[in-house]
């Protein structure tokens, strides 16, 4: 029984990894304009 527990607990750190991967990608542009006041969002704002 430990070694299932050691086998879950590997495929957990693997898929929490994969995560943390996808959600540090850069999806695209970012928006120019902020939708809630409308004015212009820094490129330096942006980049991120």
């Amino acid at each position: 029984m430990p070694h299932l527990m050691d086998l879950v607990q590997q495929r957990q750190q693997e898929t929490f990894a994969m995560q943390i991967s996808a959600a540090r990608m850069c999806g695209g542009v970012s928006a120019s304009i902020c939708e809630e006041c409308d004015q212009p969002i820094p490129a330096a704002r942006r980049a991120f």
